[in-house]
């Protein structure tokens, strides 16, 4: 993570797996505004109405990983006033196991 975000953002990301597969997504690194001024949001569907997985704000250092539907939209949203150096994160592709749905592993 080089410099930090802007104020007032509304980021949204949509990520598709192909038919018959999940998506992982790893949050390697997280520095945000605390006390959820500032929110990183993933949501298990295509859009921000799909149920959401979990909601982060502040500084997490660890690598975590969550396991969602085909599709999952990320969302980072920002306010007027800190800015910090925001997230690092990675997704792939997989072929299910249903004993991984929906949970941080």
């Amino acid at each position: 993570m080089i410099g930090n975000y802007s104020s007032n953002l509304r980021c949204t990301w949509v990520i598709r797996a192909t038919i018959g597969k999940r998506v992982k997504f790893c949050i390697l690194a997280i520095h945000l505004e605390r006390r959820f001024r500032d929110t990183f949001k993933i949501y298990n569907g295509p859009t921000s109405a799909s149920p959401r997985l979990i909601t982060l704000s502040g500084y997490h250092h660890y690598t975590f990983c969550i396991n969602g539907r085909n599709v999952l939209t990320v969302e980072l949203k920002t306010n007027g006033r800190n800015n910090h150096p925001g997230f690092k994160a990675s997704y792939r592709t997989y072929v299910p196991d249903s004993s991984t749905l929906g949970k941080l592993v």
